[in-house]
């Protein structure tokens, strides 16, 4: 039998909703973005989990602890992939995010370049930002850090999500 569960929680950065299945991250829906000038230091879920077995609270509470550090500006080991449910998505789309995800904090490339470091040729930077549309781990697989060459560029959670967390990356943490 499948378990699934979703959390929505809300943030300095924004609210955002968690998917789970079988103890393992399916997706992160970035809902809104907060640009109040707050100082939450925690990550507050909205409403309560019910019935979750001991594997799903560990995931979860896992989950909860690399996005507050994130927030936090803390230093946050990247979560391994036996955290994720990546069947959902076709080869080239997780290669693309896992390639995302070397880009460092505080740092963007471009799409084109991106395409370069995967060992494409120029000519697939559409198709590396379409696979990055379709990422469904935002900030976990930094897709936010792709940058068109000409501007921003899209960002699947929408531009205001995009430029919150390249911001959030650029400040100190004094600043948080």
């Amino acid at each position: 039998m499948v378990r699934r569960f979703s959390v929505t929680c809300r943030s300095a950065l924004g609210t955002f909703r968690l998917r789970f299945q079988d103890a393992r991250l399916v997706s992160m829906d970035l809902l809104a973005v907060d640009l109040t000038p707050r100082r939450r230091r925690q990550i507050a879920l909205v409403q309560p989990v019910r019935s979750a077995t001991p594997a799903e609270w560990t995931a979860l509470r896992l989950v909860l602890d690399r996005l507050e550090r994130y927030i936090l500006h803390k230093r946050h080991p990247m979560l391994p992939a036996r955290c994720f449910s990546f069947s959902s998505l076709t080869d080239f789309t997780r290669n693309v995010i896992l390639a995302a995800r070397r880009v460092a904090v505080g740092r963007t490339v471009s799409y084109t370049e991106l395409a370069r470091r995967m060992g494409l040729s120029p000519e697939h930077r559409r198709a590396v930002a379409q696979a990055l549309a379709r990422n469904p781990f935002p900030i976990f697989f930094p897709c936010h850090r792709i940058v068109a060459a000409g501007g921003i560029g899209g960002f699947s959670g929408g531009r205001g999500w995009k430029r919150r967390l390249l911001a959030h990356e650029k400040r100190p943490a004094a600043e948080v």
